[in-house]
């Protein structure tokens, strides 16, 4: 184990991808491929600069990217909306799906089914339910004391959480410009 490294299995799956071949692929991310509005952008610009090791998971998300980060989540504890977000209509209405749908139980059809249910809301009712796709918010895999200390002092920052339903995520959200 590196030194900037925390030993978390489940955060270890959560950060793989999977190609269609079935393979796991990283899902380390560049400044360019997160795909961030001003504020997160340069944040994450920081971030990099001042801690080269930092690595990127999560940006700006489509439907389907939101509802697979989700989805991963959601296999590993069922309650894990509920207990992620902030209470509204959108997230109520996604848990209740997933308690209605006990037997769905892949990540890939709860992916699915989260999909279809947040394709139909507008892009005010996505942000509300997560920052992610206005890419107002990074996630980074959790590290060393260093960098999430400096996570917590970068400029605009709105919220940071190092853990999302009992499962270490490191979840930074930002101001919109």
């Amino acid at each position: 184990m590196t030194e900037d490294h925390v030993d978390d299995p489940i955060a270890d799956l959560l950060e793989h991808r999977a190609l269609s071949n079935g393979n796991l692929v990283s899902a380390e991310l560049n400044l360019a491929e997160l795909d961030l509005a001003e504020h997160a952008a340069s944040a994450a610009k920081r971030l990099k600069a001042d801690h080269p090791t930092v690595v990127f998971t999560s940006g700006r998300r489509s439907v389907s990217d939101q509802a697979d980060a989700m989805a991963g989540n959601v296999v590993v504890n069922r309650k894990w909306i509920v207990q992620t977000y902030a209470a509204s209509n959108e997230r109520d209405t996604l848990q209740k799906w997933v308690d209605e749908n006990p037997t769905v139980t892949s990540r890939q059809s709860i992916a699915a089914g989260l999909s279809n249910i947040m394709t139909g809301w507008t892009d005010a009712q996505r942000v509300k339910l997560s920052r992610h796709f206005a890419g107002l918010a990074f996630d980074v895999r959790p590290g060393d004391a260093a960098i999430k200390d400096a996570i917590k002092v970068l400029p605009n920052l709105v919220k940071f959480l190092d853990s999302e339903g009992g499962i270490t995520i490191w979840h930074a959200e930002f101001k919109a410009a």
